[in-house]
């Protein structure tokens, strides 16, 4: 069966069966067998000759711009699809002189056709432009996911490696949760969106690892509110907001400082929000760094949440602050 729908010949025939049937049952419903017949007939009958030589005739010259060879043609067949209809209908019409017009017929259909044929391509190539775009921005929001990922994990291991140094005694506990982060990270990497109660897991994961470097210098608190065991958002999202406030914030200061972190759900937004202080003598703040970690995010953002989200970055000399709703 499905070689035979394959079959262009048979496609073709099995539309204009189609056509006809809907016809003949249009006008049954209030007419007699008799004059269904006959309507149906007068309408599909006279269309495939216009409307085939359009199509592998007319249509074949203008598009390689030979518009003479277009216009003659079309003359022609206006010429030869009337006299097939003027045929039609004096089979079925006692009368000559009352039906239409077979050219007038012929051109009908051919104009018909002709809107039917770029409307059906319009919506093919509006379709194969919005393909293109999607997977366009699946491979940019793969990319800026990618480029997060090692970024984050080079971060981590660089802690690790610093409690190593010092022969501290949560090592082995720090290499078991950052295998499982880890394995939290290749899991996810090819879902566009994840469990946010999971995603949250991770984060505070980071943020204990983060801890064991800076808790002795800095105040560091992540609160959470609202039902969100069924939410979902994109995985990795929060993480580069986070880690800023980290590298670029108490990372960079000898004198401590601090991050307050709040995630909350209500009336369908998913608000998160992280102030970190900054440094008082800006050293070893890399702002370059900072806003190009922030830009990444904030493209992620845009592909993932278009009109559904609203970011608002606040910096001061004291403080950087970044406020992110999103409509979930």
């Amino acid at each position: 069966m499905k070689n035979l729908w394959n079959n262009i010949y048979l496609r073709h025939l099995a539309y204009w069966l189609a056509a006809f049937a809907v016809v003949f049952l249009s006008v049954f419903i209030h007419e007699s067998s008799k004059m269904a017949l006959e309507i149906a007939t007068l309408i599909i009958l006279p269309a495939p000759l216009p409307v085939y030589s359009h199509y592998y005739v007319l249509e074949r010259f203008f598009a390689n711009r030979k518009y003479l060879h277009y216009a003659v043609s079309f003359a022609v067949i206006i010429f030869i699809s009337g006299l097939w209809c003027e045929y039609i209908f004096d089979l079925l019409f006692s009368d000559p002189g009352s039906h239409t017009s077979g050219y007038i017929t012929a051109f009908f259909y051919i104009i018909i056709s002709t809107a039917m044929r770029y409307s059906s391509e319009i919506i093919k190539n509006k379709y194969y432009v919005q393909e293109a775009e999607f997977k366009q921005l699946q491979t940019e929001v793969s990319l800026l996911k990618s480029q997060i990922n090692p970024h984050f994990f080079f971060n981590t291991l660089n802690n690790l490696y610093a409690l190593s140094l010092a022969k501290s005694e949560e090592v082995p506990s720090v290499i078991l949760k950052l295998s499982d982060m880890m394995r939290y990270v290749l899991d996810t990497s090819k879902q566009k969106y994840v469990s946010l109660e999971k995603e949250i897991d991770f984060l505070k994961n980071y943020i204990e690892l983060e801890k064991l470097r800076f808790e002795e210098k800095s105040k560091i608190t992540i609160n959470v509110e609202g039902k969100i065991d069924e939410l979902k958002i994109a995985p990795m999202l929060l993480v580069p907001f986070i880690e800023n406030s980290f590298k670029h914030g108490i990372g960079a200061s000898h004198s401590g400082g601090f991050i307050n972190i709040n995630i909350d759900f209500s009336d369908g937004f998913f608000n998160f929000s992280v102030v970190n202080s900054k440094p008082a003598d800006g050293i070893g703040l890399n702002e370059k760094s900072s806003k190009l970690g922030l830009a990444n995010v904030q493209r992620r953002l845009e592909l993932l949440y278009p009109d559904k989200h609203v970011i608002n970055i606040k910096d001061t000399d004291q403080t950087f602050e970044v406020k992110l709703k999103i409509s979930i």
